[in-house]
């Protein structure tokens, strides 16, 4: 018998992946983790989406049979990432998932670069302020 595949598409690979009832996006995104197709820490804040609907991102520890996918589908694996100015006008590119709030992009930016407390930043998004306690 043939073992039943799924297919992750990341960047230019198209990754088969056994497919089972009791695999989760979390299983499939270390796995591809552990290969040469990318490093465990490129994709940290990973996440897996139907190849029709990358807004749809699946839940990273419910089983992807539970989540409607099946064997012979073509999932997406994605990295959102902002970019981001620090005040010395250095641009890092900052991985993270659609739930976190701009605190969390703030204490990922802090270990890359010297940023001034809280209370000092003016954050903005398309010139409109923001509050960095969001």
């Amino acid at each position: 018998m043939v073992p039943q595949k799924i297919l992750i598409t990341w960047q230019n690979y198209t990754i088969p992946c056994t497919f089972s009832s009791l695999l989760t996006p979390a299983t499939v995104i270390t796995d591809i983790g552990h290969s040469a197709h990318a490093s465990a820490v490129a994709l940290l804040k990973a996440t897996l989406a139907p190849q029709y609907n990358l807004f749809a991102t699946l839940h990273l520890e419910t089983p992807l049979s539970r989540q409607g996918i099946t064997a012979g589908d073509t999932l997406t694996l994605l990295v959102r990432h902002a970019t981001i100015f620090d005040p010395f006008d250095n641009q890092h590119m900052v991985a993270y998932w659609e739930e976190e709030t701009i605190q969390h992009l703030l204490t990922t930016l802090r270990d890359v670069s010297p940023i001034p407390p809280l209370s000092g930043i003016a954050l903005c998004y398309n010139e409109a302020h923001l509050d960095p306690a969001s």
